[in-house]
């Protein structure tokens, strides 16, 4: 007993020594070493006896010191000879947040359809992101059997802003490390999930938040970015700073390690992060896993190797079983401790009761694992837990689908949680079914990240409450396998399994919505309220609901009683009275009082005024505001002056009146009568006071002028003539006070002037000329914008009793609010919102494309290629491209679910069916036209492309459910002809192709440019009559919102599809011409001419025939049937307006046709010849099999 500690760590289950526990933790006088001996005894089995007087930060020190060697002992003790104790561990970990992006998926729900339909995702090595078909056959020489891999069809996409990245160069090459975790942004959106606000809590401090990635291979940095060393090369493609690039975006200033044990990489960066919670280094820890697969090299090297499967993806479990399919991934957890969790009411998806690593020295080779070093991790880790094997449903396999490695790690797992029945006393029962299963049968091996994608697998199957069926098994079991599966419980799902999962868990397991974060925040404008405003009740929500706002009322409230005016609390607290039956007095403290609260308590929120302004009596809290007043100062004033009202004037004997109009036509409808104003509050708002009697007679007078007139519910009429007797004495009363200078630029409606801090002071005659002289907001408003205090992203923030001066709240969007504050009092309401949107970034493709044959020749100097590019946002894959002298075949595909393109292919909505218009079509056929012109015939760059015999077939509808749905198009160029066949296609639900559309692509010279250019003057001259006819009703004139509800009956058009401002129209001759512009189409993407704007361009077809004096969409409609060509002489301009001109005519074989030439000024800048439109009655527009729209 010498100031020392004694450990005692016990393998049975006798505690001869426990009362000196229970005597030890009945000191109080050190509660950590007690906290510490509790954890210690209820987790591990071992107590520390206290010998002697240390101070805290000694004890603690001493305490860590001995836990860590009492670990190492603790778990090196055999299973069973320690007792087990509750698995609730005090000191787990809980996970929130898992979204990833895994093997073509672009988030966690997708993963999570993939994984519990059983559907497997391979496809061949050459997605365009990574290398071609000829640079996978020329490297891979003599394997040609190597190809397949689990792709991510996102990992090109980047957001230069979202990491902050404003060089396009920078970006480019940045993308490439951040492309492994920002690309979705999976961690953002983990963030999102888990709904971690920086800052928010105790345990969401920036400076307590840490990154641990694992990230294996290096890709980019050694292929693509390679090909061009520059200034970027380091920091845009090491992979250490790919975890540090989260540090600084969200600017945590946690530790950021980037951790490489090749397959393991995800989950040892997860054991670090846990290691790192528990030792108490960070409170926060965000912790992943990412691979992306841009080298050939490695995966020759992996084949050459016997890594990998000649024959599709990962086998897991089947007797075939014959290497790994190569997966990319991106997968994050938010990680917390479990105590910091519960008390913040995260939403917990998982716990986690202990981590470990080891590494199997013994092993063979690298790729067969040592059964004992497995079984040996595995006793550790339930060891660590505090878990009986038998308490153990589930055990994700890693499962790379190998013979070898399969049954060494089905041996391990099988002796540790259902040993055989001959080698325990007692088996599983019924109710302890152990099931197995491995992600990497659905999306590969995600290598780097393979441990993070199968823990959030678990997770969700959580979540879910479900097994998913493993689809691994082809053919039969792996013969290697113990036969004796069924006698241990042991099962492999072949159909979706419900189960309790995780009873144990506390929190439902959710998904969830967090912050979105702004650009900027705008400038905000407090504008506080005068008088009418108030009401009996006023702010008692707010006083009843929020601590800080309810503390400044109290406080203002005794202020008030204190220097002798009655208390204002009644007016806020009641809710029954009308406001008249307060005395002015009451009234006025109470308005001005809940303003400077609202201000408060607005900035405690993180909304701080640039600008203040206040109406009237509202000028008071605004000045207070701003710092001009004190709040006892304030108070004073308004306090005195509603005094000298109430003793000088008369009650109720004048009045206001609100006129809807300026003052100009106001002094014009009442001519030489007289009228006093007292506020000008905008051009179309005046107030006039006076006398009872005088403005009754005004109320008369201007409302059978037409003018709209209310009369406030003020007791006195300000700023007017009413106020005189009070002046002389409150502008004694005022020189009483202290005037500062303004922190805060003020708006002055008594001048229209604007005064800050260099201006000047308010004082004694500034507040009696307030008080007398009319309000005037106009001017002060038109002042702070000619001195651009104010402009067009200026938010008007009213704070009073009543919206008087903005009409209502205009909103804070962009401000950085301080949600934690704003929150405070409602700490027990607080729970993550499930199933919202993520946040939508603003993706573009940055990516430094693999050329040529680099990885072959390095160290030789080919020039870098800047050939043609064909991935667009229609155009997402080349499947093959083959080419000689005489032809060229082409076949892409595009996933029309994506979210770039998925609402471009629902332009038309018919009867509820979003339909995909021919423009899509078109695009993709000017695409694949401009292509392969610059790629095999680049000389001839004045050859103009026509999109001729475009026919629709059969309507391409998006399907709800899909997780992917593929539209191709195959090209064949024939070069003798100069032109190509063109089909669009997609997969139905038996995965055959189906054709929807065709057409014939050709190249043509500029002859038929400088034929129309010629006859413009003589169609430009049919637009004029067209316009002239308006007038004697020869013509009709439709605006966008009657061209857009006419059809309607028809179809239901996407916003980006509105792009008509005005159509004019002779039903007679069937004669129309339009004005478009392209305002409304969404900005952004990558496309040859946007699909939105082609298909503005021919509307004017099918507005001319279903809208004209004779048709009756009731009995018939007409539908596009194509068109015979298409040519583009310019490229289409967001920023101008187009007229089109079209006459349609019936031809024999009953289709109507038209012209529609394209006008930019009177330049010919587009033609469509020929569109086609055939009538059909409308019962058939249920039949879509029929559609040709």
């Amino acid at each position: 007993m010498v100031g020392e500690f004694e450990l005692y760590l016990f393998g049975d289950q006798t505690f001869e020594i426990q009362p000196q526990i229970k005597d030890l933790l009945k000191h109080r006088d050190n509660p950590l070493l007690a906290d510490f001996l509790v954890r210690a005894y209820g987790v591990l089995g071992l107590f520390i006896v206290h010998t002697g007087s240390l101070n805290l930060d000694a004890t603690r020190s001493r305490c860590l010191g001995l836990c860590t060697g009492a670990l190492a002992a603790a778990v090196t003790l055999p299973f069973n000879s320690r007792p087990y104790v509750s698995a609730y561990a005090p000191n787990g970990v809980t996970v929130s947040g898992p979204p990833a992006s895994l093997a073509k998926l672009v988030a966690s729900d997708d993963f999570k359809g993939i994984t519990h339909k059983s559907i497997p995702i391979h496809g061949p090595y050459h997605a365009p992101h990574l290398f071609s078909q000829r640079d996978v056959e020329d490297i891979l020489s003599g394997l040609p059997a190597v190809g397949t891999a689990q792709k991510s069809e996102q990992i090109s996409l980047f957001s230069s802003t979202g990491v902050r990245a404003q060089n396009r160069q920078f970006a480019a090459l940045l993308e490439a490390a951040v492309r492994q975790i920002l690309v979705e942004p999976i961690p953002y959106e983990a963030i999102e999930q888990a709904g971690l606000v920086p800052d928010a809590t105790p345990s969401t401090r920036r400076d307590r938040v840490g990154v641990f990635y694992g990230v294996t291979s290096n890709d980019w940095m050694e292929t693509n970015s390679a090909q061009n060393i520059d200034t970027y090369f380091i920091p845009g493609g090491n992979r250490a700073f790919i975890p540090g690039r989260i540090n600084y975006f969200f600017k945590f200033s946690g530790p950021s390690y980037a951790v490489d044990t090749a397959c393991s990489s995800s989950l040892a960066g997860i054991h670090l992060a846990c290691n790192s919670l528990w030792r108490g280094d960070v409170d926060t820890a965000i912790a992943g896993g990412t691979n992306v697969l841009t080298n050939p090299d490695f995966t020759a090297g992996l084949d050459r190797g016997h890594f990998l499967s000649r024959t599709g993806n990962c086998k897991t479990f089947d007797d075939g079983a014959d290497g790994y399919c190569r997966g990319e991934g991106i997968g994050t957890v938010i990680i917390k401790r479990l105590d910091d969790a519960i008390a913040e009411r995260d939403p917990i998806l998982g716990i986690i009761l202990g981590a470990y690593t080891n590494h199997s020295a013994e092993s063979e080779s690298i790729t067969r694992p040592h059964v004992g070093a497995q079984r040996a991790i595995f006793r550790k880790i339930l060891n660590q837990g505090a878990v009986d094997p038998y308490t153990v449903s589930y055990v994700e396999m890693h499962g790379t689908g190998t013979q070898a490695g399969d049954a060494g790690e089905m041996s391990s797992v099988l002796d540790t949680f259902a040993p055989p029945l001959s080698q325990v006393k007692r088996a599983r029962t019924k109710d302890e079914a152990l099931y197995l299963g491995s992600a990497k049968a659905n999306i590969g091996h995600g290598e780097a990240a393979s441990g993070v994608s199968s823990l959030i697998k678990v997770l969700l199957m959580m979540q879910k409450n479900l097994i998913p069926p493993h689809c691994g098994i082809k053919n039969k079991i792996n013969h290697k396998f113990p036969t004796d599966l069924q006698e241990r419980n042991v099962n492999i799902a072949l159909c979706p399994i419900s189960e309790a999962l995780c009873s144990q868990i506390n929190a439902a397991l959710q998904e969830s919505l967090g912050m979105t974060r702004p650009k900027s925040a705008p400038k905000v404008v407090f504008a506080f309220t005068g008088q009418g405003a108030q009401y009996a009740g006023m702010g008692k929500q707010l006083f009843e609901s929020f601590s800080l706002f309810r503390r400044e009322i109290l406080h203002l409230d005794q202020m008030a009683i204190g220097m002798g005016f009655p208390s204002f609390l009644p007016v806020i607290e009641s809710g029954e009275k009308e406001i008249g039956a307060f005395a002015p007095t009451e009234v006025q403290l109470a308005g001005v009082c809940l303003q400077i609260a609202l201000g408060k308590l607005w900035m405690s929120w993180g909304i701080t005024p640039g600008v203040v302004v206040g109406h009237s009596l509202g000028e008071y809290a605004a000045l207070n505001v701003a710092g001009v007043l004190s709040d006892v100062d304030a108070i004073y004033l308004v306090g005195k002056r509603a005094q000298l009202l109430e003793s000088k004037c008369t009650r109720d004997t004048h009045a206001m009146l609100v006129v809807k109009g300026s003052v100009e036509a106001i002094k014009e409808a009442l001519g030489d009568r007289e009228h006093e104003i007292a506020c000008i509050n905008s051009p179309v708002e005046t107030v006039l006071a006076g006398p009872n009697e005088d403005i009754a007679a005004l109320k008369g007078s201007l409302t059978a002028a037409g003018f709209k007139t209310t009369l406030l519910k003020v007791p006195y009429a300000f700023h007017s003539s009413q106020v005189d007797p009070i002046l002389p004495e409150f502008l004694e009363v005022a020189g009483r006070v202290t005037y500062r200078q303004p922190r805060i630029a003020i708006l002055c409606p008594l001048d229209g002037s604007v005064i800050s801090d260099t201006d000047g002071q308010f004082g004694p005659s500034y507040l009696a000329s307030h008080s007398r002289q009319p309000v005037n907001m106009r001017r002060a408003l038109l002042m702070a914008q000619e001195k651009t205090l104010i402009g067009e992203q200026t938010v008007f923030l009213e704070l009073g009793p009543h919206p008087a001066v903005t009409g209502m709240v205009k909103g804070t969007l962009g401000a950085d609010i301080r949600w934690g504050e704003y929150q405070r009092d409602f700490v027990g309401s607080h729970k993550v919102i499930n199933n919202l949107p993520a946040y939508s970034w603003d993706l573009k493709k940055y990516w430094m494309q693999y050329v040529h044959d680099w990885s072959l020749r390095k160290g030789d100097a080919p020039l870098i290629s800047n050939g043609p590019k064909l991935e667009s946002t229609t155009i997402h894959r080349v499947v093959k491209e083959t080419s000689d002298a005489q032809r060229t075949h082409l076949v892409v595909e595009a996933d029309i679910t994506r979210k770039d393109l998925s609402p471009l292919v629902q332009g038309h909505e018919v009867d509820g069916i979003p339909l995909c218009t021919p423009s899509v079509y078109t695009d993709i056929a000017l695409s694949l036209g401009n292509y392969v012109l610059q790629r095999y015939r680049p000389d001839q760059d004045e050859t103009l492309i026509d999109v001729t015999q475009m026919d629709i077939f059969k309507a391409l509808i998006l399907r709800e459910d899909a997780l992917q749905q593929l539209l191709q198009a195959h090209a064949d160029f024939e070069w003798s002809t100069r032109s190509a066949v063109i089909k669009f296609m997609s997969f139905d639900s038996k995965q055959q192709l189906q054709e929807h559309s065709r057409c014939i692509l050709k190249y043509r010279d500029r002859s038929l440019q400088r034929e129309l250019q010629g006859q413009a003057p003589v169609i430009q001259g049919k637009i004029q009559r067209l316009r002239e006819g308006i007038a004697s009703g020869i013509t009709a004139r439709f605006n966008r919102p009657m061209v857009y509800r006419a059809i309607r009956p028809l179809a239901r058009f996407h916003d980006d599809y509105r792009a008509i401002d005005e159509i004019v129209l002779n039903s007679k001759t069937l004669e129309a011409s339009s004005r478009l512009s392209f305002g409304s189409v969404k900005r952004g993407g990558d496309f040859h001419t946007n699909p939105a704007i082609i298909d503005s361009l021919t509307q004017s077809c099918g507005f001319t025939m279903n809208c004209n004096d004779g048709s009756d969409l009731d009995v018939e409609v007409f539908m596009n049937h194509g068109w015979g060509s298409f040519q583009m002489f310019e490229p289409m301009d967001f920023e101008k307006e187009y007229t089109t001109y079209t006459r349609m005519e019936e031809g024999p074989d009953k289709l109507w046709r038209g012209d529609v030439v394209i006008f930019d000024g009177d330049r010919v800048v587009a033609f469509f010849g020929q569109i086609a439109v055939r009538n059909s009655p409308s019962f058939h527009m249920s039949f879509f099999q029929d559609l040709r729209f």
